[in-house]
């Protein structure tokens, strides 16, 4: 999983929160913080190739579907947070605006370990 604030957005608590909450549930996760500019978390992108890509915005000022569009053809991408509930958001691109929901979605996009300890 990758966890990245959207460009702007510097509001992490929650992200905070969903990187704790899926490294509890043993959940490979990566954080690149608070206002990533889209080249850098598409170059994460490219370089980690994770399963599902949060992208969280607090205010719908930050909130911009342009980034989740060049996110689609690379991984799953999810809107993270209340900024995104009035944004028409691209196709392929779900919407979530609470933790158990995000964890929900990360261990299901999660392969099963093949060799549990």
């Amino acid at each position: 999983m990758l966890l990245s604030c959207a460009p702007g957005e510097y509001h992490t608590l929650a992200l905070d929160a969903l990187f704790a909450a899926l490294t509890e549930h043993q959940i490979s996760v990566q954080f690149l913080g608070p206002s990533a500019p889209l080249p850098a978390l598409l170059h994460a992108i490219e370089h980690t190739q994770p399963l599902v890509v949060f992208v969280w915005a607090q205010r719908t000022a930050t909130a911009q579907p342009t980034a989740l569009r060049r996110l689609v053809p690379h991984t799953t991408a999810v809107a993270a947070g209340p900024g995104w509930s009035s944004t028409r958001l691209p196709a392929r691109v779900r919407w979530i605006n609470s933790l158990p929901e995000a964890v929900a979605l990360a261990r299901e996009a999660t392969p099963p370990d093949p060799d549990p300890v």
